[in-house]
């Protein structure tokens, strides 16, 4: 009993709290924050249509140091970008539903730089150096769900699947690595309209 009076008090709060209808204006854009880690834009084609690009950076440094005086330093980096096509179900209240299907593509670079303590006995040299780098592109399709907090901000969850495909290079050898891959993604985020 108690739970569905707690139950009760919940819709009638949101219904309460629903207020206006959200379907956004055609031609109305929105600036995206989500995670996955990417930043993008929104915009309303029509009232059943929107398009989201986006794009994610990320870098990273290393440094090791071992007590044999091996030392490896090493730099890398991956830009990313992604369209997904909004295509909604539900247009009549602030809760609305969609379909998402999705591009994506990344490229990836990795240097690595090696001392050694002492000459390698192959090469004669104290240190060696290599780059690695990648290209990976992929689509999917999600189910999302998206909520309106006002005017100003709507808050999306998606739900779906992914193929990726990538190859990878590196400087050391002249052997290509391909990779293809299946698997299930989730996303949220908020969009803010200026």
């Amino acid at each position: 009993m108690r739970i569905q009076r707690q139950l009760a008090i919940a819709a009638a709060l949101l219904v309460c709290a629903s207020g206006t209808a959200a379907a956004q204006e055609a031609g109305k854009v929105g600036l995206t924050m989500g995670f996955p880690a990417a930043i993008g834009v929104q915009w309303h084609v029509s009232d059943k249509v929107a398009i989201r690009p986006e794009i994610s950076f990320s870098a990273t440094s290393s440094e090791i140091t071992s007590g044999t005086g091996l030392q490896s330093e090493g730099d890398s980096w991956t830009v990313g970008t992604n369209i997904t096509a909004l295509f909604y179900l539900s247009t009549d209240d602030r809760l609305r539903t969609y379909l998402a299907p999705r591009f994506t593509w990344s490229h990836a670079s990795s240097t690595s730089e090696l001392s050694l303590p002492i000459n390698n006995p192959i090469t004669g040299a104290t240190t060696s150096e290599a780059t690695t780098t990648g290209k990976a592109y992929g689509f999917g399709g999600s189910f999302g769900a998206q909520y309106g907090l006002g005017d100003k901000f709507v808050v999306f969850g998606e739900l779906g699947l992914n193929y990726g495909h990538g190859t990878n290079e590196s400087s050391l050898s002249t052997v290509k690595s391909t990779s293809n891959g299946w698997g299930t993604r989730a996303a949220v985020g908020i969009v803010y309209f200026p």
